[in-house]
């Protein structure tokens, strides 16, 4: 069991992915925006996030980077979400090969593998 936190301003994807996840026992909180995510890191420790990249105020490229310029949290694995196949692109030739990539729809086993690799690696390789 782990806990997770999913970044989408989308409630009805907050409420699939919540679905989907406590098959496994994961406790899930989510955020609506980078802003709201970073809020809840502070408050509570999260062993991984699931991120979509296009979201209002704060998208999901902008988290990650705060994120991974933040000591205490650098390490946190990531999964990134999006729905376009060009963002996909874009992300892989950016550099975020190390980060696991999904492109909506995505299925359940699909999540759970992801999860599953991301709860496993201690810290993703530099």
């Amino acid at each position: 069991m782990a806990n997770i936190l999913i970044v989408d301003d989308m409630p009805m994807i907050h409420r699939l992915l919540c679905i989907m996840l406590a098959r496994n026992n994961h406790k899930v909180v989510t955020a609506l925006n980078g802003y709201e995510a970073l809020a809840k890191l502070k408050e509570m420790p999260v062993d991984l996030i699931i991120t979509d990249i296009n979201m209002p105020e704060m998208d999901g490229l902008t988290l990650m980077e705060k994120i991974q310029a933040d000591d205490q949290l650098s390490k946190l694995p990531i999964i990134v979400m999006t729905a376009s196949i060009t963002d996909h692109l874009k992300l892989l030739s950016n550099g975020l090969r190390h980060h696991p990539i999904l492109t909506q729809p995505i299925t359940t086993r699909e999540l759970n593998d992801a999860v599953t690799h991301c709860l496993q690696v201690p810290a993703f390789a530099d």
